[in-house]
């Protein structure tokens, strides 16, 4: 799926990308970017619709789990990205993983999913899950991911997404 959006590209320095962990009260701006990245892509009016309460990021998620955030100059109003690693009773999942339209392709991910490999190795963790958006496989597949199986969306009119795993 190649994005239909047209997004106008803004180029950070890498080293001008801080990452931190979120607060409760980041959530409503953690939904919005979750929202508006699931859209860059050439998704559906329909499935963008029915997909958009899987994307809300609550105050009770953030505190219940390993959610940081990447931010130009390590300001919180300048939002690049985050991601949310989350115990599931199988292991580790990569459950977030969203960068701002405008970054997308910048070294954002890359910054972010390097810190995601750092917080899961200072847990002890050994493996994390994720459930690839199939447009993002390819970055996974670079970063190190491997592809284990799919399933299926959670949206009734939503495609099969990669199940990768990251080793540790």
């Amino acid at each position: 799926m190649d994005n239909a959006k047209g997004c106008e590209k803004v180029s950070v320095r890498a080293e001008a990308i801080g990452l931190f962990p979120a607060g409760g009260e980041h959530s409503e701006a953690l939904s919005e970017l979750a929202f508006a990245s699931k859209s860059y892509w050439n998704y559906s009016e329909e499935y963008l619709k029915a997909a958009r309460p899987l994307l809300r990021i609550t105050p009770e998620f953030i505190t219940s789990n390993e959610v940081w955030i990447a931010s130009e100059s390590g300001r919180p109003q300048n939002l690049l990205g985050f991601f949310a690693l989350c115990q599931e009773p199988t292991g580790i999942l990569l459950d977030h993983f969203w960068i701002a339209p405008s970054y997308i392709g910048q070294g954002v991910g890359r910054q972010m999913f390097e810190k995601m490999r750092h917080v899961a190795e200072q847990h002890g963790w050994k493996r994390v899950l994720l459930y690839s958006d199939p447009q993002a496989e390819k970055f996974y597949s670079k970063m190190g991911a491997t592809r284990i199986g799919e399933k299926p969306s959670r949206v009734a009119c939503g495609p099969m997404f990669p199940i990768m795993e990251v080793l540790l």
